[in-house]
């Protein structure tokens, strides 16, 4: 069945009138990442004691003073989620010898790796 020029553009005008119902419909609510939590949250999420998420912000601490992270990593009683899983992950490298083979902070691979474990689904993930 072919559609004349008409029936063409009329068709067309009403996919633009439906197009804004659709987005509309189809628009998901997108809940802000939440970037700092307190200690208390580093305990539950890593399975670590108290002491260790301590000892671990006094290691950020210090690598905040060596510029390794943003001085707004730590906030009061609140630590950057993707600067806690950086420093996590490569403390023991950060602390010794072998801090010269310890890669670049990246904050956008370290708050992935904070998604996922937090459960969070790769569409979600692509919008950081």
């Amino acid at each position: 069945m072919q559609m004349t020029k008409a029936q063409a553009v009329a068709e067309l005008e009403r996919i633009q009138e439906l197009l804004p119902l659709i987005a509309e419909a189809v628009k998901e609510e997108r809940k802000p990442v939440n970037r700092y939590a307190k200690t208390s949250y580093f305990k539950e999420a890593y399975g670590q004691s108290m002491g260790t998420v301590k000892n671990r912000k006094y290691g950020i601490m210090n690598q905040i003073k060596l510029g390794r992270y943003p001085k707004d990593a730590i906030i009061d009683r609140y630590i950057d989620k993707a600067v806690y899983a950086d420093y996590n992950r490569f403390f023991k490298h950060l602390e010794g010898a072998t801090k010269k083979y310890v890669p670049e902070y990246d904050p956008v691979e370290a708050m992935v790796l904070v998604r996922k474990m937090e459960g969070r689904e790769e569409y979600e993930l692509s919008q950081l």
